[in-house]
């Protein structure tokens, strides 16, 4: 089974074979522990970025591929990197790529203290949250 950190740092490539940069970033589901959405960087000098939905991607020689092409991800809804993934951002990402209709086909080892190395980012949980929840819903960090 893939590890999540295996994402950090890959070159992200869209439906059609067209290079769009490097993930920097993962957004994890609390509820199934899955990878989500996925920052990458691109240009010249890797200073700009877009958030990608992960349905439907897959893992190839460490390069991921997305289900969507460049074209679909300039007409995105916007994101401002935070570092959170609020509902609402989150929900306008469902409607706009119909990710309802998306398959997955990537299951990766659940996020634990072992399965990532780079630090863990905590912006958006509730500091009442049982110890037993997955600690964060997002990642960031070198896969080395």
């Amino acid at each position: 089974m893939k590890r999540i950190k295996g994402l950090i740092d890959s070159t992200a490539y869209d439906s059609r074979g067209d290079i769009l940069g490097t993930v920097k970033e993962i957004f994890i589901n609390k509820g199934s522990h899955q990878p989500d959405f996925a920052t990458i960087n691109y240009g010249i000098f890797q200073n700009f970025f877009t958030i990608v939905p992960l349905r439907g991607h897959r893992l190839i020689d460490d390069n991921l591929h997305v289900a969507f092409t460049k074209e679909q991800m300039k007409d995105a809804p916007p994101y401002v990197n935070e570092g959170e993934l609020t509902d609402e951002i989150r929900d306008g990402l469902i409607d706009y790529y119909g990710l309802n209709e998306t398959p997955d086909v990537m299951v990766y080892q659940p996020l634990g203290p072992d399965a990532f190395d780079a630090p863990v980012i905590n912006p958006s949980l509730d500091a009442e949250a049982p110890s037993e929840e997955l600690p964060t819903n997002y990642i960031t960090g070198s896969k080395s």
